[in-house]
């Protein structure tokens, strides 16, 4: 099949549910497809407001720090192929076709059918077959929607998980309270890693991400010693005060506006001190600067 004939195809019609039986079935599907999503270590980016400037922050930092970065995220704006990318490049249409055909493929040994799963499942298989065949080091996954019944939540191999700011969203799905659409979205922290909160998350919120990160023996984040200050608020941008392994740095310009921009900056910010603990301070203050 072309390109045009796959988009053309694939259910418009969600798959989400309660019963927790579609990460099981994408985890099945995973397998069989040869388990892609073990060939590279994952980041998983969970909220309700900010996912999407978050996750392109942590995913241009670790490129410019030299890392092959594949990135997922939904909707796309104006191109399908949005959904997918590696160093923000979109995937070619021949690589969609070539990584769908060995889904395709995956799908038939289970005697399942494009049918059986929704257009995002697809969307999210293709991108784990593709970030492997690619040969990427991480891949930054964004969460649908909720947490736990998400597709993304099938990934394996996750290293960190970052949560943004929680509110109240897809109460029909998730739940009419805070401390509901929480719990749900805590779900994606896994056994023995490292978790980022929003620095000025929901207090119902945060004790949930808490009561999780305990019971997973997972150490959760809300500062380090890599700090931001805001100076000036424009539109567009901000001017800020950065402080970085114990240098400070004024009027630095960050290309986006709000104060709820400059709390996400400091989750990434927290982010990538604890990256740089484990990972020998590879990410420098010229990449943070770069990113910004």
């Amino acid at each position: 099949m072309e390109y045009e004939q796959i988009i053309a195809s694939l259910p418009k019609v969600m798959k989400y549910n309660d019963t927790g039986s579609r990460i099981p079935l994408l985890q099945k599907i995973l397998r069989t497809a040869g388990q892609p999503d073990n060939s590279f270590k994952t980041i998983h980016i969970c909220g309700t407001n900010g996912k999407g400037s978050t996750a392109l922050m942590i995913s241009k930092t670790l490129q410019l720090a030299g890392f092959k970065v594949g990135a997922f995220s939904s909707p796309a704006m104006y191109d399908e192929r949005e959904q997918i990318q590696i160093d923000q490049e979109l995937i070619s249409r021949d690589d969609f076709v070539e990584c769908y055909a060995k889904l395709v493929e995956a799908l038939e040994k289970l005697q399942l059918q494009q049918a059986d799963i929704s257009v995002f499942e697809t969307w999210y298989l293709v991108s784990a077959i593709y970030f492997a065949q690619k040969g990427v080091d991480y891949a930054v996954y964004e969460c649908g929607m909720g947490g736990e019944l998400d597709a993304t939540n099938a990934t394996s191999n996750v290293e960190y998980s970052v949560f943004t700011r929680i509110a109240l969203d897809h109460q029909k799905f998730l739940g009419s309270t805070i401390e509901e659409i929480a719990t749900t979205k805590s779900k994606i922290i896994r056994p023995g890693t490292k978790v980022f909160s929003y620095p000025q998350q929901e207090k119902r919120a945060e004790q949930i991400l808490q009561q999780e990160a305990d019971s997973k023996e997972s150490t959760l984040y809300r500062t380090s010693d890599t700090n931001v200050a805001l100076e000036d608020e424009q539109l567009d941008h901000s001017i800020v005060s950065l402080y970085f392994r114990g240098e400070k740095l004024e009027d630095v310009d960050f290309n986006l506006g709000g104060l709820y921009q400059i709390q996400n900056l400091q989750n990434v910010l927290n982010f990538i001190s604890i990256f740089n603990q484990d990972h020998h301070k590879i990410i420098k203050l010229a990449h943070v600067l770069d990113m910004m």
